[in-house]
């Protein structure tokens, strides 16, 4: 047998290949799960998006609830002092003065001590109420206060004498019969502000007593107003289900929502939160935060506010800033 007949015939049978019947589902197929795929993503970001907005409506509607609170709690303490400065006893005791009548003094002093303790009795939030004259020393001549939830009328020998006005002090050269408010007081129980160290956020809304003859101040009549007891207040009644912060003027905190503030590094809301910074110093009054990041945490929705009342002509921001957490990111 010669070798060519011992070579066995080899037959090309070319590349193997899927059946039309077969690639066409295939391409369909592929090609609806592309689509759905497109579809599905495309759905989800604008599920996102409408979800975000609503919550974001939420939590500036929750702001504009919280705005006319405080604007209504600070025109009431306007309004109370405006009330005491037109009492029968401060014209009696600038009249008794004049004429050196120390008994009649005596008289008008225990007469608005009544009405200090009176008021006091029906305004939880305030602190104190004073009459302090300015002549030569600054002396205390009528005074009430709270202690213990306990109204006290101060008695003539316990009022303080020759006292330094920190945070009246602008009113001493005022020749204007107007409101004045003064910066905030923040008592806090050390100087780097740990969790739950601020024990009591305060103001002094105030009214210069001008003899009507001589056009000279006489002294000063003041509140001192608790504006942390007012907020604990709200919490436990109309802002029980909203969070939020508010800051003085400089930014210093006057309430954090949390009883476990475990993160917070600041007493200053700028420093605690530095993506504000830009919009208070620009002075910006609202803005919606879409992409705030707290803490190192997950991002979240938040919501600025800044909140002025301009009450009189001496009145500054008493608290500027509310700053408003969606419930899902507040710890």
């Amino acid at each position: 047998m010669s070798e060519r007949q011992g070579t066995p015939n080899i037959i090309n049978l070319g590349n193997v290949k899927w059946p039309l019947s077969f690639k066409i589902p295939l391409l369909g197929f592929l090609f609806s799960l592309v689509i759905s795929l497109i579809i599905a993503f495309t759905f989800y970001i604008e599920s996102y998006q409408l979800v975000s907005e609503k919550e974001m409506s939420k939590l500036s509607l929750e702001a504009e609830i919280i705005k006319p609170l405080f604007s209504k709690f600070y025109f009431q303490s306007a309004q109370d002092i405006s009330f005491l400065s037109s009492t029968p006893p401060i014209n009696g005791m600038i009249m008794s003065k004049k004429v050196n009548d120390e008994v009649l003094f005596s008289l008008w002093q225990q007469r608005l001590n009544s009405i200090f303790v009176g008021l006091l009795k029906t305004k939880p939030h305030y602190k104190r109420m004073s009459v302090i004259t300015v002549d030569e020393t600054n002396d205390v001549v009528v005074s009430a206060i709270r202690v213990s939830n306990k109204v006290v009328g101060i008695t003539k020998s316990e009022l303080a004498k020759n006292i330094q006005l920190i945070n009246l002090n602008e009113m001493l050269t005022t020749k204007d019969k107007q409101l004045y408010f003064s910066s905030m007081s923040i008592d806090s129980s050390n100087n780097e502000m740990k969790p739950d160290s601020v024990k009591q956020s305060s103001f002094f809304v105030a009214n210069p007593i001008i003899d009507p003859e001589t056009g000279n101040i006489f002294g000063i009549l003041a509140i001192e107003v608790d504006l942390l007891s007012y907020i604990d207040e709200l919490k436990g009644s109309s802002l029980k289900e909203i969070n939020f912060y508010i800051a003085d003027e400089q930014g210093r905190f006057l309430y954090y929502p949390s009883k476990k503030v475990a993160y917070q590094k600041s007493a200053n809301i700028m420093q605690e939160f530095p993506i504000l910074n830009e919009y208070i110093e620009n002075n910006i009054e609202n803005s919606e935060l879409y992409e705030f990041k707290k803490h190192n945490k997950s991002n979240g929705l938040a919501f600025y506010s800044k909140v002025s009342f301009d009450l009189v002509k001496l009145s500054r921001t008493l608290f500027s800033y509310i700053f408003k957490l969606n419930r899902r990111h507040v710890i």
